[in-house]
């Protein structure tokens, strides 16, 4: 769940779904393909939420890349 600090806490507290993160990704710039491409790599076991775990190693393989 992505939302503002100030707003009510996040039912999924700790998981993202599809919606949410192809949302941030289209805000963000990322055409639909692309946003649709970045789900697929996060969501590691296919059940349609991402967890810290999932994030955190998609997010480490990258970082890896750029440093």
């Amino acid at each position: 769940c992505i939302r503002p600090p100030s707003s009510t806490p996040c039912p999924r507290a700790g998981q993202l779904t599809g919606k949410d993160v192809r949302f941030y990704l289209l805000g963000a710039g990322l055409s639909k393909d692309q946003a649709v491409r970045v789900w697929e790599q996060l969501d590691e076991n296919g059940n349609g939420k991402v967890s810290y775990g999932e994030f955190s190693n998609w997010a480490s393989d990258r970082l890896a890349d750029v440093a």
